[in-house]
C-alpha cells in the first residue's frame, strides 16, 4: 500500500522507530464514558489524538497529516491493515470486533466507540506514565514496513515504471456469435444478444426433465451463449491423427487454434519464438472439464473409451507443437481462471521465467452436467437473461469463449517494432476468504485487490 497513500506519506527514511505509539498527555481521572455523556468534547478529542498517534505510528504518517473526521482510507487503510491495527488496539484494550474498521469508517468514529466500550481502561490509559500506556510489545520496525503483505520489491516506488510494463501484441478469440475478434466487436456496437436455446447438436435438454425433482424442473435453463463448430478441427495441421483428435478434450482443440491465430496476429511464427530462445510460455485458464464424462458415460454401456481429463493437456498441447519451452501450465480459479492465467503470466515475465508468454482461457459446454449442477443450486436463470441486482433476476446464464494474447515486456516489445495494443501495468490476486456463503463474494477483499493492482500499476485513482 506504500504508493496508495504516498500523497499523505512523509518520506520512507531507513532508520529504526520504536514500535510502542507515543501517548497522549495524562488528563485527568475519572470514568471517560460517564464525562462523554455529560457533553465533555475534551475528553474525546483526546481519545481522538491518542488513535491518530497509534495509527500515524502505524502507518509511518505524520501525525498532523491525519485529519480526525476523514475516512480512513484516505490514509491506505485496507482490510489486512484494518485487521494489524484491531490486534495492536488488542493488546491494550482486549478482545475487539474484527470489523472494527469497517464499522467505523473515521478516526472520530472510532473514539466515540472506544468511549462507549472501553470508558473505564480509557480513563486508565489517559491517567497511566506513559510507559504504561504503550502497547505492550517492544519490538521495532524500520521505517516504511506495513502491516500488509510486501510486492517484493522492498517497498520502493516505482521510479521506472515502463521496467516491469507488459505490452499486448497479439489477440485472437471466439464467442457465441463471433468467430472472431472483428465480428464480436461488431456485435457489441450493434448490440445483438447473442444468447440463444442450447443447441439441439449439444444434446437434447428435454429428456433430462422426467429425472429433475419439482424445485430442480423450476430452476432448470435452456439458455446460454455458444460457439459455433465447437467440433470442427483440422487435426492434420496440427500433426495429430483424425483418431487421436476425437479423444482431446474441445476444449483443448479450440484453444490450440485460438494460440496459433494470436501468434499470427502477433507477427510471429512458432519457428521464430522457439528458435529465439524457446522461453515461451503458455499460460491457460480452464474451469469445466466435461468432456471425459462421455468416456465414462460409455464405460457404463460396455464400451471401452477413455477420454483424458488433464487439464493441463490444454496448455501442453500448445507447447508441444509449438516447441515452446517456457512455463506451461493450466489453472482453475473458478470465474477467474483467464485473468489469474494473464495475471500469472506476467509475472512470469518479470522474473525472467520466459521472454514472451501466450495466456488466455477456453470454456465450452459440451456436456449437460453444467445445466443439471445449475439447476441443482438454483443458479441458472430461467427466463435466458442475467439482470444483476435488477428486479426479477433469478440467475445467471453460462456462455462460451476462448481466448489468448500474447505478451511480453514493454521495453522489448518497442524495442523488437512490436504492434502494441494496450499495457499491463499491474495485477494483484487474492481470495474472499470467510464469508457468509460458500459462494457468497467479500467486498471488503474484492476492493483491496483492486486497490492493490492500482498500487503496483503506479496508477492513482
Amino acid at each position: 500500500m506504500e504508493r496508495a497513500s504516498q500523497k499523505i506519506q512523509a518520506p520512507l527514511q531507513e532508520q529504526d522507530v520504536a514500535e510502542q505509539p507515543q501517548a497522549i498527555a495524562p488528563g485527568s481521572a475519572g470514568n471517560v464514558a460517564q464525562q462523554e455523556t455529560a457533553g465533555d468534547e475534551c475528553i474525546r478529542q483526546r481519545v481522538a489524538q491518542y488513535l491518530t498517534q497509534r495509527l500515524a505510528q502505524t502507518i509511518n504518517v505524520e501525525e498532523s497529516r491525519i485529519d480526525a473526521h476523514a475516512a480512513l482510507e484516505k490514509y491506505g487503510i485496507d482490510s489486512l491493515m484494518a485487521l494489524t491495527l484491531t490486534r495492536e488496539l488488542e493488546a491494550l484494550f482486549g478482545p475487539l470486533p474484527v470489523t472494527l474498521f469497517f464499522e467505523h469508517q473515521s478516526i472520530d468514529e472510532l473514539a466515540g466507540y472506544f468511549i462507549a466500550h472501553h470508558g473505564q481502561t480509557l480513563s486508565r490509559l489517559l491517567d497511566a506514565p506513559q510507559e504504561e500506556r504503550a502497547a505492550p510489545n517492544g519490538k521495532k520496525r524500520r521505517r516504511g514496513q506495513r502491516g500488509w503483505p510486501s510486492t517484493g520489491n522492498g517497498g520502493a516506488a516505482r521510479n521506472a515504471p515502463q521496467s516491469l510494463d507488459i505490452a499486448i501484441i497479439g489477440i485472437s478469440g471466439r464467442y457465441p456469435g463471433a468467430t472472431d475478434l472483428n465480428q464480436f466487436w461488431r456485435n457489441l456496437l450493434n448490440g445483438v444478444d447473442c444468447i440463444t436455446p442450447i443447441p439441439p447438436e449439444r444434446w437434447e435438454w428435454r429428456r433430462y426433465f422426467p429425472q429433475l425433482s419439482e424445485i430442480e424442473l423450476a430452476g432448470f435453463s435452456t439458455w446460454g451463449g455458444f460457439i459455433d463448430g465447437v467440433d470442427e478441427f483440422d487435426p492434420q495441421f496440427f500433426n495429430i491423427s483424425p483418431r487421436e483428435a476425437e479423444y482431446i478434450d474441445p476444449q483443448e482443440r479450440l484453444f490450440l487454434q485460438c494460440a496459433w491465430h494470436a501468434i499470427e496476429d502477433a507477427g510471429y511464427t512458432r519457428q521464430r519464438l522457439s528458435a529465439e530462445n524457446g522461453m515461451t510460455g503458455v499460460f491457460a485458464g480452464v474451469m469445466y472439464e466435461e468432456y471425459q464424462l462421455y468416456g465414462a458415460q460409455a464405460q457404463t454401456q460396455g464400451r471401452p473409451v477413455l477420454l483424458s481429463g488433464s487439464a493441463a493437456s490444454v496448455a501442453n498441447r500448445v507447447s508441444y507443437f509449438c516447441n515452446f519451452q517456457g512455463p506451461s501450465l493450466a489453472v482453475d480459479t473458478m470465474c477467474s481462471s483467464s485473468l489469474t492465467a494473464i495475471h500469472l503470466a506476467c509475472h512470469s515475465l518479470r522474473r525472467g521465467e520466459c521472454s514472451v508468454a501466450l495466456a488466455g482461457g477456453v470454456n465450452v459446454s459440451v456436456h449437460p452436467n453444467k445445466y443439471l449442477l445449475l439447476s441443482q443450486i438454483q443458479a441458472g436463470s430461467t427466463h435466458g437473461r442475467c439482470k444483476s441486482f435488477g428486479e426479477g433476476g433469478d440467475g445467471y446464464i453460462p456462455a462460451e469463449g476462448v481466448g489468448a494474447v500474447v505478451l511480453k515486456p514493454l521495453q522489448q516489445a518497442v524495442a523488437d517494432g512490436d504492434h502494441i495494443y494496450g499495457v499491463i501495468k499491474g495485477s494483484a490476486l487474492n481470495h474472499g476468504g470467510k464469508v457468509n456463503g460458500y459462494t457468497v463474494p467479500n467486498p471488503k477483499m474484492q476492493s483491496w485487490v483492486v486497490r492493490r493492482a492500482l498500487r503496483e500499476s503506479g496508477v492513482d485513482a
